[in-house]
């Protein structure tokens, strides 16, 4: 997580909590007061205790697409998960407290973008219908796995879950998302919007 301003602080101040407590029992008060900030600074930043860790996600995910101009699914799919081995006690933290679903679904929003900004790129076309369902359904049962796996329920290597995502990728997803690079830029600019008050 890169240094420096108000949001890291809070980000800090959330990975400090998660230390002692699940997200759960968590509240946007406790950020404050652990962040030495005020409430009010918090929603100038953030909607919800939800939203910091949306633009705690992107920041770590910043860097994806930083140092290549063009990615592909294998690669951009392998280095999402490398980014949460490199932190892996924020995300297994994280991944703990899923009863409330925030992570899987911070997980699901960022990659659904992802996805539909690879498709359109392919295509022409933001994926509907089937096709929309479809990528709904796969990205949902992926991200599962991906909690799962950083729970340390599931014993694969980054690589070999990235894999076990690719094969289980209906045909019809398949066609549109392998096999082909996308600019990074797009992928930079199609994902991770989170935080109330952009540029603040």
């Amino acid at each position: 997580m890169r240094q420096g301003g108000n949001r890291q602080q809070f980000a800090r101040a959330l990975i400090r909590l998660l230390e002692k407590r699940r997200l759960s029992h968590i509240s946007v008060s406790d950020i404050a007061r652990e962040s030495g900030l005020t409430r009010q600074a918090f929603y100038r930043y953030f909607h919800s205790r939800e939203d910091l860790i949306r633009w705690m996600y992107a920041e770590d995910f910043a860097r994806l697409f930083e140092e290549e101009e063009m990615l592909d699914w294998d690669e951009l799919s392998l280095r999402m998960l490398l980014a949460m081995q490199r932190n892996p006690g924020f995300y297994r933290r994280l991944a703990r407290g899923t009863e409330d679903g925030t992570l899987p679904g911070v997980m699901r929003e960022y990659t659904l973008s992802l996805y539909r900004a690879m498709i359109a790129y392919r295509t022409g076309d933001e994926p509907e219908g089937e096709m929309a369902l479809l990528l709904r359904l796969h990205t949902s049962g992926g991200i599962e796995l991906a909690a799962e796996w950083l729970r340390g329920g599931v014993k694969l290597s980054a690589e070999g879950l990235r894999d076990v995502f690719r094969d289980g990728m209906p045909p019809r997803l398949q066609q549109v998302l392998l096999g082909y690079a996308v600019p990074a830029s797009l992928l930079r600019g199609g994902a991770g919007k989170g935080g109330a008050h952009e540029g603040v």
